[in-house]
């Protein structure tokens, strides 16, 4: 089966959705409205969906008009659609307004080498200013990174200064970082009591690791 394949209300005859399908596979992007008409729209690649976003017009709109946040949603859509040349126009374009999410979006993405050139460079310099603007998982990766001395010396206090905020905004990996490190003492002063605390937090938060830890930890705090 392949062309395009419409489904209408029966009561309006309005089109619901439109999807153009591929050797029987869902293929390229679905327009459809919700249950309150507003219109939204998925993409598809071998019958999988990749991504999806609401009221496309609105935010594309937004987004040509400079609106940061609009920027950052369309781009992440393009990009998890693999349309990378015009996510990295709207990521670069929001991330260039200092929007936390577009920058820490574009680190990962230098990081992995997805969609762009791998670039180390780029990628610590996204993810520090991510970080300095308060985006909690770029604060708990800037803290991994000086934990272990990847892409710059190992500093302990530096990481724990960064992962403790990060875990302030209720990180739940950060709590659990932070739990090792005041059950080590790296970094900080050894606290077992504390480091309780933080495993705790972290196992609420669903960590799973975090919980055998918090065993482990435990006859010696009783």
């Amino acid at each position: 089966r392949n062309g395009l394949k419409r489904e209408f209300n029966d009561r309006t005859g309005k089109v619901l959705s439109a999807l153009p399908y591929v050797d029987g596979d869902k293929e390229g992007t679905e327009e459809a409205y919700d249950e309150d008409g507003i219109k939204y729209i998925r993409c598809y690649h071998n019958d999988k969906e990749l991504s999806e976003l609401y009221a496309p017009t609105d935010v594309t709109n937004k987004a040509k008009q400079g609106d940061s946040t609009a920027q950052y949603h369309l781009g992440k859509y393009e990009f998890e659609c693999t349309n990378y040349d015009a996510a990295m126009k709207w990521l670069t374009q929001s991330a260039e307004q200092n929007h936390p999410g577009a920058l820490l979006f574009l680190a990962y993405a230098y990081n992995d080498g997805d969609g762009v050139a791998q670039d180390s460079k780029k990628y610590l310099s996204y993810l520090f200013k991510a970080a300095e603007l308060g985006e909690s998982y770029a604060q708990l990766e800037v803290g991994y990174l000086n934990l272990i001395g990847e892409g710059m010396p190992k500093n302990l206090p530096e990481a724990y200064k960064w992962i403790k905020k990060s875990a302030d905004q209720g990180n739940a990996q950060a709590h659990y970082n932070l739990g090792l490190m005041y059950r080590n003492g790296d970094g900080v002063e050894k606290d077992l009591n504390k480091a309780k605390l933080h495993l705790t937090a972290a196992v609420k938060g669903g960590v799973k690791p975090a919980l055998a830890a918090l065993k482990e930890l435990t006859p010696q705090t009783k």
